[in-house]
């Protein structure tokens, strides 16, 4: 005959210790997890917004280093949102009017009063648009400042981008 050892296998106490560090392990497993999500979240936002920023910016002092002439009657400076209308050229050497503005959050350009486009991604936002007009030992010149957000992200980060660029003489 056999007998059955009752003294092995485990007992309440010890089940409930394992599954208390099990438990315990699986929650910080969990928040290091959320962390690093959250993290590259992040990342990627402000990597969105810098990118979006830089873009524009040349985009927007190519266009007034071609440009000629500031058409001051139609542009809005030293409040947001602001406008810039400019005489260009383009390719052709044909003339051409530059303008940009911001509609419904969306920074707009526009050559001889024809939408182009957004010149931002579509998750991107203009928060405000500001242009001042100055005068360089190099002639007319334009500073633009651009606040832009992340609509995709829930913290309502913001990033102002800054720089001047010198019409052409």
């Amino acid at each position: 005959m056999k007998y059955i050892n009752l003294k092995s296998g485990y007992s309440i106490i010890e089940i409930i210790i394992y599954i208390a560090v099990f438990a315990t392990v699986a929650v910080v497993v969990g928040n290091i997890f959320m962390a690093l999500i959250s993290s590259f979240n992040q990342t990627r936002t402000n990597h969105n917004i810098l990118q979006n920023g830089n873009t524009v910016l040349e985009r927007m002092s190519r266009e007034i280093h071609k440009a000629n002439n500031i058409r001051t009657a139609t542009s809005t400076f030293g409040s947001s949102p602001g406008v810039l209308d400019l005489d260009s050229i383009d390719e052709s050497n044909n003339p051409r009017t530059v303008k940009f503005n911001v509609g419904n959050g969306a920074l707009n350009l526009y050559y001889n009063n024809t939408l182009v486009g957004n010149l931002l991604s579509p998750n991107i936002k203009v928060i405000s648009l500001i242009f001042y007009k100055t005068t360089t030992t190099n002639g007319p010149s334009i500073k633009m400042e651009i606040t832009l957000q992340d609509t995709n992200d829930k913290t309502g980060l913001t990033e102002k981008f800054y720089n001047v660029a010198t019409l052409s003489k």
